[in-house]
């Protein structure tokens, strides 16, 4: 799996080994799946509604979206992630980083993202919080208003953590945080709403 180096665009590395090792795993699409239906569910979309699943992988995600009725877009930073998930028959996935999404405003009904965000890197703590402010805003950026966004990851510290949550109230998000689990397999996930 490629390192923790300095921003999402840093992940771009994927080998196909990689990423056909990532997508074959049992454990992973598992581990996925579940943490994408906990967002689902929490979110409580109509049906049809346009999800972004930013950071999508080879699909796991993706497949989930659309059990729950909803249409999901993909968008991935690593080629190789995304030419998996194309040929599973994925149709709407676009190559894009999240500190710069390349969709125009209000573009969506939803945002997802699970185990995206800890790819965030930079030499100092006032990088990856200016990144994570960044993300936040283009999140904000691409939902229409009322929007809503599931995000689980596994922040370094619990400062990280405090440090996504108070990036995304800035950006006019309200919201919840869940937890489930304890120690190494605890899992948190921000359930928000763009307020206007």
């Amino acid at each position: 799996m490629p390192e923790r180096t300095s921003g999402l665009s840093a992940v771009t590395y994927w080998t196909v080994d990689e990423a056909e090792k990532y997508d074959s795993s049992t454990v992973m699409r598992k581990t996925q799946t579940e943490m994408t239906q906990r967002i689902m569910s929490e979110l409580e979309l109509p049906p049809r509604s346009l999800v972004l699943d930013v950071g999508c992988g080879t699909g796991f995600s993706m497949q989930t979206v659309k059990q729950f009725g909803c249409v999901p877009v993909g968008m991935d930073v690593s080629f190789e992630m995304l030419k998996l998930a194309k040929a599973k028959g994925i149709r709407f996935l676009v190559r894009g980083d999240f500190l710069r999404l390349p969709f125009k405003e209000k573009s969506f009904d939803a945002l997802i993202s699970v185990s995206t965000l800890q790819w965030v890197a930079g030499k100092t703590a006032d990088d990856i919080r200016d990144q994570y402010r960044t993300i936040a805003k283009e999140s904000s950026r691409v939902l229409r208003p009322g929007g809503k966004a599931g995000i689980q990851f596994y922040p370094a510290t619990p400062t990280e953590f405090e440090m996504v949550k108070r990036a995304f109230k800035s950006a006019a998000f309200g919201g919840q945080v869940l937890e489930e689990g304890s120690g190494k397999k605890l899992k948190r996930y921000l359930i928000l709403q763009k307020k206007w």
